[in-house]
């Protein structure tokens, strides 16, 4: 049995680190994984909650910083 290099554990199932993997893929194996969509996260009502609220938030201070930029001239 080979040794592993330092820092390389090998770990199976849903925790086992990705980049191994990907690295050596042929590349049309590789674009072809990368353009699989992706499910969207399920999130808690107060998740979504904080995402919509962190939007409102962005656009507000969007808006102030173009008022200032604005108002400046």
């Amino acid at each position: 049995m080979s040794a592993q290099p330092p820092g390389e554990e090998h770990v199976v199932g849903p925790d086992a680190p990705q980049r191994p993997l990907i690295a050596h893929l042929e590349p049309d194996q590789l674009v072809q994984e990368t353009l699989r969509p992706v499910p969207p996260a399920q999130l808690s009502r107060s998740s979504q909650a904080g995402l919509w609220a962190l939007r409102v938030f962005a656009i507000a201070m969007g808006a102030m910083v173009i008022y200032a930029f604005v108002d400046s001239l």
